[in-house]
């Protein structure tokens, strides 16, 4: 299984909340927090910490199919600059994350065995809906190219759990992709085993 997250730091660093120590008790463990206090950058960290969550939370949704809302109940470790682990309900998710001055773009598997595609980008669009539209075409336009097929014939749909789900000639294909964006960013990870 395969999530993923974006953080488009401008936009995140618009927000005043995530200054608030009501927000980092609502979402951080006590050790997350210490790990945010005692970062070089607070900033990016926290942010860093919250995508691995959002990720490997997009996992865990997709294998129950129900949401959720107790982040603190996602526990995050982070191993390196770039690599971390996320367990929830002691189900553990290798992150692996890309962390720039513009975005931090976090990939969780529950099996790092086997083929990902990754990509994130910045969009052209300004509105959410455009954004939405153009993550959904990038995703559909590599399916099409691996399944050999016209992108016409697909079709993803949420299901009701909120999960994305692809759809080919009306017929769901079980290959478990995530989707994400925010700000001006998207992401999107497929996992092609």
């Amino acid at each position: 299984m395969i999530g993923n997250d974006i953080v488009d730091l401008t936009f995140a660093s618009s927000g005043r909340h995530w200054k608030s120590q009501r927000f980092l008790d609502k979402i951080f463990s006590f050790e997350e927090q210490e790990v945010i206090a005692k970062a070089d950058n607070s900033f990016r960290t926290l942010w860093l910490l919250w995508s691995m969550k959002e990720s490997a939370y997009k996992i865990h949704v997709r294998q129950k199919g129900k949401s959720f809302f107790a982040p603190k109940k996602i526990l995050c470790q982070i191993h390196s600059k770039t690599e971390g682990q996320v367990i929830i309900e002691n189900n553990p998710c290798h992150t692996s994350s890309r962390i720039t001055d513009k975005y931090i773009y976090t990939v969780a598997r529950s099996n790092t065995t086997g083929t990902m595609i990754s990509r994130c980008a910045k969009s052209m669009k300004s509105d959410y809906t455009s954004q939405h539209n153009e993550s959904y075409d990038s995703v559909l336009n590599v399916f099409a190219d691996k399944l050999n097929c016209d992108q016409e014939n697909l079709a993803i749909h949420k299901n009701e759990a909120g999960v994305p789900m692809l759809y080919k000639n009306n017929k769901m294909q079980i290959i478990p992709f995530s989707i994400t964006h925010h700000g001006q960013y998207y992401g999107y990870a497929l996992d092609m085993s």
